[in-house]
């Protein structure tokens, strides 16, 4: 039987003392790897949402009214610049707003 009172605890502390260290460095590291993945996933989730918005333009372009969405990669820039752009005029004035009176002349009463 191993009496108690006399066995030496001396190396012991030393021992509690580097295992200490290795378990705070795996915690570390550990949490480091688990930022990583918290990124990776948010990064796939944002790939995936944009993903899904794809297919749905591609496969349901009626429900927005757009043209269907090609996704094939057989378009070249060529293409591209054939497409017919159609210019709209606006009467978009940027500045401070004209008075009521002179904005609305039907509505003045003299």
């Amino acid at each position: 039987m191993i009496n108690v009172n006399n066995f030496d605890t001396s190396h012991l502390v030393p021992l509690l003392k580097y295992t200490n260290q290795l378990f705070r460095e795996q915690i570390e590291k550990l949490k480091g790897e688990s930022q990583t993945c918290i990124k990776d996933i948010s990064s796939l989730r944002t790939r995936s949402d944009f993903m899904v918005l794809v297919a749905m333009l591609a496969v349901c372009p009626e429900i927005c009214g757009m043209q269907p969405l090609d996704l094939s990669a057989t378009k070249t820039p060529q293409v591209l610049q054939d497409r017919q752009i159609i210019e709209v005029e606006t009467e978009l004035f940027i500045g401070p707003p004209d008075s009521r009176d002179t904005a609305c002349p039907q509505n003045h009463k003299s």
